[in-house]
């Protein structure tokens, strides 16, 4: 699938600090060898979930720039055109007004990825779950850091990770789940080497109190 020289070039730049690892590309390699080539080569499509995941700590923790990143759509807009309509020798009028609409939608969507109405509502209510618990919402509070970036160094490997929220006691990990229900979010917590992320940022950014916050 990769040719020799393209794995002996991503070794050698690892090596030499030239690329990095990560606490995702350590759980990719984690599963396995092959996982972990996908990963850097960037061959792993985003799955609905992960995606879902980005979207919700933009709206949560940067809301400020939340509606540069993201278009919601329409409810009322016609659905999006086919490649065979859009190619078609003598289309329809609903088909040309739906592909006028959405050729005028990406221009002034403008790189912004594409939303619905209901995934809007349904980061509206993780939110709202959120900061409407009073553990959860004092943390957020205390915090005046967000997606802070470290890039540190560790046995001879050049590391980079983005924190969610800290100050200056605590640090903060938002995860986006399935079911926070504690015990299945205790096995998932191990299953998924969230300690291993912890130690990471306790390596980069110095000793703090490491909260995981579980939204569902």
């Amino acid at each position: 699938m990769y040719n020799l020289q393209k794995i002996d070039d991503l070794i050698n730049g690892l090596l030499n600090h030239e690329k990095h690892l990560s606490y995702s590309s350590l759980s990719a390699f984690k599963k396995s060898p092959l996982d972990f080539l996908h990963y850097k080569f960037q061959q792993k499509e985003q799955t609905p979930a992960m995606a879902f995941g980005s979207m919700a700590h933009n709206f949560i923790l940067e809301y400020h720039t939340f509606f540069s990143n993201y278009y919601v759509i329409d409810n009322d807009a016609p659905k999006r055109p086919t490649n065979a309509q859009y190619n078609a020798k003598k289309p329809s009028d609903d088909t040309l007004a739906a592909i006028e609409y959405w050729d005028n939608l990406e221009q002034e969507a403008f790189g912004s990825i594409l939303i619905t109405q209901n995934d809007l509502k349904e980061l509206d209510k993780i939110a709202t779950s959120l900061f409407t618990n009073t553990s959860a919402n004092n943390l957020i509070l205390k915090c005046n850091e967000f997606e802070r970036e470290y890039d540190f160094n560790y046995d001879n490997f050049s590391f980079k990770g983005f924190v969610d929220a800290q100050d200056e006691n605590i640090r903060l990990d938002l995860k986006i789940v399935q079911s926070a229900e504690p015990k299945k979010f205790q096995r998932d917590a191990l299953a998924y080497g969230y300690h291993i992320q912890a130690a990471m940022y306790e390596i980069a950014g110095g000793k703090r109190d490491y909260y995981l916050i579980a939204l569902d």
